[in-house]
């Protein structure tokens, strides 16, 4: 009951927010020692004082921040650090402190199996900013420590990893540097993120006197981010490698770049699941009517970027357009099919049948194919497939040969079952020669729509670029 009147006291008057924290304190040891009535209340009430201290602290050390009163910074991170005190995992669960829903969203498909949760403290907050005031007074060692701590709360922080890399490179610790910079290309998921590093590359670079990588990676940099800044960033590299090489004229064949940059093993592969991720969070911005269109813009770039540019025309097909968009590198094609049809994994399917995909809805059961015939004409191709295929269960009924609006010439057949049953094939040709069959089962009563079904399939039908 003291407590309570002091703290309402305090608070009405004085407003001491450090005092009524302390006491806050206190109320909750005491909440913990005995069987109390409004424990919970009580409780409450410590933790609403504790957050404004928290608040008043924070808002110090934005002031300090902003008059870069580096040790007023490191002061009231360390009062921050001292009242948080967050966990870094409870019962086994980690706990992390995602800055953004962007990097929560990656993390979640990059680790899929990973239990976490994603709490609202400022443990993050208070290293980063502690890192930041020890690297402007240039004790670069304690900084390195606040930001590998960092990480423990924001495994996904971009400039965490950004800010690890420059202190080696302000140390000059190049392959230091290097071996971070690999690493961050895992968690380099925007157009900024991708030329920030490949910046830094190209100073490990000149740092070995390889200055055509060192160029290299820096035209890679602005074809990724192209913006004002960047452009200043590249410009005071480009004259530090002028100490070296008078030639500072970067290259414009970007052919040519990419072959020396994998030649130096200075292009990374993306990970595949993050590009997996990206085009689901890509197909999530797109579903989303209020999702601003400059972040789907953003994500589309990236993905453009790091990926086969058919990823993607499938997520957008997938998104907006009601289909499965099929690329198939075998064939050398690309197709749409309805997306209500089901994909499968066949096992045990004719090895001799190069299949493409098979899918299902309901009881109709698709399947895409091709196979390799002797050198001939395309319609003596389908009359030999027919002949050696015909028996007194299957009799193939030829209904004519169409050229499709993509200038695919198909044939098509019907072949039907007990009356109730019928089987539509088209035949065509591939860009690679061999004959291709898409097959549709379906009840006789829904023939129009198959065949509506597969002319839509087929003229969809695109040779890969």
């Amino acid at each position: 009951e003291f407590i309570l009147k002091e703290i309402d006291k305090n608070v009405k008057s004085i407003k001491n927010i450090e005092y009524t924290y302390e006491l806050s304190k206190l109320l909750v040891a005491e909440c913990l020692k005995k069987d109390i009535k409004n424990k919970e209340k009580y409780v409450n009430l410590a933790n609403f004082h504790r957050e404004k201290y928290v608040q008043y602290i924070t808002e110090k050390l934005n002031i300090c921040y902003g008059n870069r009163d580096w040790t007023g910074v490191i002061y009231y991170a360390e009062k921050g650090l001292d009242v948080l005190q967050t966990p870094h995992s409870i019962k086994g669960l980690k706990l992390y402190q995602f800055s953004c829903y962007d990097d929560f969203f990656m993390y979640t498909h990059i680790n899929p199996d990973e239990k976490f949760r994603w709490i609202q403290f400022q443990d993050a907050f208070f290293l980063f900013r502690k890192g930041m005031a020890y690297k402007n007074l240039k004790i670069y060692e304690q900084a390195l420590k606040c930001f590998v701590l960092c990480r423990e709360y924001d495994p996904m922080a971009f400039a965490v990893l950004v800010e690890i890399i420059d202190l080696y490179y302000k140390q000059q610790n190049y392959d230091k540097m290097m071996s971070v910079i690999r690493e961050a290309y895992e968690f380099a998921y925007t157009n900024v993120h991708m030329a920030i590093l490949l910046n830094y590359q190209s100073q490990y670079f000149l740092s070995k006197n390889n200055i055509v990588t060192a160029k290299c990676c820096l035209v890679l940099s602005l074809r990724f981010d192209p913006s004002v800044r960047n452009n200043n960033i590249v410009q005071n590299f480009v004259y530090s490698i002028s100490d070296i090489d008078n030639n500072i004229t970067l290259f414009e064949s970007i052919d040519f770049v990419f072959d020396k940059l994998k030649q130096d093993g200075a292009m990374f592969k993306v990970q595949q699941h993050l590009v997996k991720a990206l085009s689901l969070y890509y197909s999530q911005l797109l579903r989303d009517k209020k999702a601003p269109q400059t972040k789907k813009i953003e994500i589309k770039n990236i993905l453009t970027k790091i990926a086969d540019k058919n990823v993607i025309d499938i997520v957008e097909y997938e998104a907006l357009k009601k289909l499965t968009l099929i690329v198939s590198r075998k064939a050398n094609i690309r197709f749409a099919i309805p997306d209500f049809f089901v994909l499968e994994n066949p096992e045990d399917y004719d090895a001799n049948l190069n299949l493409i995909v098979q899918a299902s809805h309901h009881n109709k059961i698709l399947e895409i194919f091709y196979l390799k015939m002797p050198e001939m004409p395309f319609e003596e191709m389908v009359d030999c497939f027919i002949q050696q295929n015909q028996s007194p269960e299957i009799k193939f009924e030829k209904m004519g040969r169409v050229t499709f609006i993509n200038k695919i010439d198909v044939i098509k057949t019907k072949t039907t079952f007990m009356q109730d049953t019928i089987i539509f094939t088209y035949f065509f040709q591939l860009p690679t020669k061999e004959l291709a069959l898409v097959k549709l089962n379906c009840m006789v009563c829904d023939q129009n729509q198959c065949e509506k079904m597969l002319n839509s399939i087929v003229s969809s039908v695109k040779e890969l670029e």
